[in-house]
C-alpha cells in the first residue's frame, strides 16, 4: 500500500510532538520529582544529584527508540530525503548522518533494514526523476544584509568618541580619554566601512551565487547546501558549498533567510544551470 505523502514541515511537527516534547518531560519531570523528594519527602540529598543523571538518561533512551520510528514513517512519506533530514537536523529533531549521536538511535534488524531500503529507493528515485522548474522564483533573488547591527555599533563607537573627548577635558584622565577616542575611531571607521558596502547583499540566480560582490558560476560550485552548524548558543545558520574542491560557509545571521526556502532555492537554480548546461543552443 502506497502510503500518503506530506509535506517535510507536517513530518517535522509530528516528530516534534511525538519525541521532543515527550523527551523534555522526561528529563525534567525526573529532575524536578527528584528534587521534590529530596526538599519536601526528607529523601538523602544525594538523590537529588542523581536525578541529573537519570533524567537526561531516561529521556535519552527513550528518544534512541522514538526517532526510528518516526525515521521510518517519515521516510516512507517523504520524497525528498534530504530535505527532510536537513529540517530535522535544523529543528533538532536528529543528528547528521554519521556522528556519535546519530549512532546512539536504538534500531532493531529489521527497522535498520526498513530504513536502508528507503534510503536506497530514494537514492534509485533521483536517477529517474526529471527537474521541475518552479516559475514563481525569478531568475535572481537577493538577500539585503540587516544592517540594524551595524546601526548599533556606530552609535556604541560615537559614544565612545563623544566619552573620550569629554575625558580629555579633565585633569588626570587625558590618557584614558585619548585611547578612548583613538580605539572608537577605528571601530566606528571599520564599521561604517561595512554599512556602507553596498556588496554584502546575498544573491542567488540562474548564472550562480554572488557574495562579496564576486558572481562565482554554478560550473565551479558544487555540495551546495543551507544548514544549522554547531551547538547551544554557538548554533548559526550557513550557507555551505564547495568552489572547486575547496569548502566555503557563508553565515546567514545578518540576513533575513529562511533555511528551508534557501535550499528549495538553491535546488531550483541548480537544476536550471543543469539544463542551460546541457543545452547547445545556450553555448
Amino acid at each position: 500500500m502506497t502510503e500518503q505523502k506530506i509535506t517535510p514541515q507536517k513530518a517535522i511537527m509530528r516528530g516534534q510532538i511525538i519525541v521532543n516534547v515527550p523527551v523534555i518531560l522526561i528529563m525534567f519531570g525526573i529532575i524536578v520529582g527528584g528534587w521534590y523528594l529530596v526538599i519536601f519527602k526528607s529523601l538523602l540529598w544525594y538523590w537529588g544529584l542523581i536525578s541529573f543523571l537519570i533524567g537526561p538518561l531516561i529521556a535519552w533512551v527513550f528518544w534512541s527508540f522514538m526517532i526510528t520510528h518516526w525515521r521510518i514513517w517519515a521516510f516512507s512519506r517523504i520524497e525528498d530525503h534530504r530535505e527532510l533530514k536537513d529540517q530535522a537536523i535544523d529543528g533538532m529533531l536528529i543528528w547528521k548522518d554519521g556522528s556519535f549521536f546519530e549512532r546512539t538511535e536504538i534500531r532493531t534488524t529489521r527497522q535498520r533494514n526498513i530504513i536502508d531500503e528507503l534510503e536506497q529507493r530514494f537514492e534509485d528515485s533521483k536517477i529517474y526523476r526529471k527537474f521541475v522548474d518552479d516559475l514563481s522564483i525569478p531568475d535572481k533573488v537577493e538577500y539585503k544584509y540587516s544592517k540594524s547591527g551595524l546601526i548599533v555599533g556606530i552609535l556604541l563607537y560615537s559614544s565612545i568618541i563623544g566619552c573620550g573627548i569629554y575625558l580629555v577635558s579633565i585633569p588626570g584622565v587625558n590618557t584614558l580619554g585619548v585611547f578612548s577616542i583613538i580605539i572608537g575611531i577605528i571601530f566606528l571607521r571599520r564599521t561604517y566601512k561595512e554599512f556602507s558596502n553596498s556588496q554584502l547583499s546575498l544573491i542567488l540566480s540562474n548564472q550562480g551565487i554572488t557574495t562579496n560582490g564576486e558572481l562565482i558560476e554554478w560550473k565551479y560550485i558544487s555540495n551546495e547546501t543551507a544548514k544549522m552548524k554547531g551547538y547551544g548558543q554557538y548554533r548559526k545558520a550557513y550557507l555551505i558549498f564547495d568552489l572547486s574542491g575547496v569548502n566555503f560557509q557563508i553565515m546567514l545571521a545578518d540576513y533575513n533567510i529562511k533555511l528551508s526556502t534557501l535550499r528549495y532555492q538553491l535546488k531550483i537554480f541548480r537544476g536550471r544551470a543543469n539544463i542551460s548546461a546541457n543545452d547547445p543552443t545556450t553555448s
